[in-house]
């Protein structure tokens, strides 16, 4: 699914916890898509962004962002 629609396909507040990996680099508007993901969170939620969370979760040092 685009990442632009996400709010489109969930209710807002669905979410405790959004994984992006590899995403924000490639769309076009990349505010609207954190904006998105952003509105699919819980209160206290968190976005998880790493470009190798694909390969290595065992070994990985995420940058965690609080929303």
């Amino acid at each position: 699914m685009p990442a632009e629609k996400l709010l489109d396909y969930f209710e807002p507040e669905s979410f405790d916890v959004v994984i992006s990996t590899e995403v924000l680099e490639h769309v076009k508007d990349w505010r609207l898509v954190i904006s998105n993901m952003k509105g699919v969170l819980r209160k206290g939620g968190y976005i998880y962004h790493h470009k190798i969370l694909r390969f290595s979760l065992s070994r990985l040092s995420i940058r965690f962002l609080a929303l």
